[in-house]
């Protein structure tokens, strides 16, 4: 294993429909490691670290999800759905004659790993979920609890009627939103040094796939991912698993704990710190 930079080959497979996505792979062999990034509606390039893992034995590939990135977008509402991310990643996996493969999820990529674990377990040999939880509601509520605590009882429900309204242009709103994050990450998030236009610019860089998924807002979740909830069939995971979560952090150790209780080989390493990485 080597950490000098490693260029990626890259290039498309093929998804059906005419549709394909945007891959990033470093190293060969056999041994494949698919990395899911976060968002969603964001490209994998932030997963590029991960080449590290490469070798001539072991190949590490990213991937932007549809609707993001590089990658095509859905033709038609019923391809934005949990099974079929997960079914990407199975045709990925067999556009690569592999096996099984190691798959890491960070964020939002987690719930798609968690996805392709349950439908198809003999496909996976580990798993890694990063920062995440096995269910959407449980998600939401946690991201309004700690958006009343942080900003207060006032804040927090503008911000939830004007995401029910679908009012996002609002600046008191945008403000909240970008203290709120700010605050997960660990940067200045008072009302005067929270840095707003970056806050502007990384919403308006998603891809068509955060409406398709998650839906227009950030804190409330209406789009096809937005009744997703695994928590029950967590036993059933068979690979070894491997979670990570922050003592504080917008998926807190609250949405990691149902996972590490009932993912049978489960090991769980919780931060003591702020952020989302």
């Amino acid at each position: 294993m080597s950490s000098d930079p490693v260029a990626p080959v890259i290039d498309r497979f093929a998804i059906g429909g005419g549709l394909s996505l945007r891959r990033l792979s470093f190293g060969g062999g056999s041994h494949v490691v698919v990395c899911v990034n976060g968002g969603p509606g964001y490209p994998c390039d932030y997963m590029t670290p991960f080449s590290v893992l490469a070798s001539p034995d072991r190949r590490v590939v990213l991937y932007d999800q549809l609707g993001t990135g590089e990658s095509d977008t859905a033709s038609s509402p019923d391809q934005w759905s949990m099974a079929e991310y997960a079914r990407h990643i199975e045709v990925l996996r067999e556009d690569l004659g592999a096996p099984s493969i190691d798959v890491v999820g960070h964020s939002f990529g987690s719930t798609i790993a968690l996805e392709y674990a349950l439908r198809y377990p003999g496909r996976v040999r580990r798993l890694v979920i990063s920062h995440s939880t096995a269910s959407t509601p449980r998600f939401v509520a946690s991201q309004i609890r700690q958006l009343r605590e942080l900003l207060g009882a006032a804040t927090c429900d503008m911000v939830l009627q004007a995401e029910r309204d679908e009012q996002f242009e609002g600046l008191d709103y945008r403000i909240a939103l970008a203290r709120y994050f700010a605050w997960t990450e660990g940067a200045p998030c008072g009302e005067d040094t929270v840095d707003l236009p970056a806050w502007d610019r990384f919403v308006a860089s998603a891809g068509p796939a955060l409406v398709g998924m998650w839906g227009p807002g950030m804190i409330t979740s209406t789009g096809a991912a937005r009744d997703w909830d695994v928590e029950s069939r967590l036993a059933e995971i068979q690979a070894r698993t491997l979670i990570l979560s922050s003592e504080l952090d917008h998926c807190p150790p609250e949405g990691a704990a149902p996972m590490a209780d009932r993912i049978p080989r489960a090991q769980w390493l919780l931060f003591q710190r702020r952020g989302h990485p």
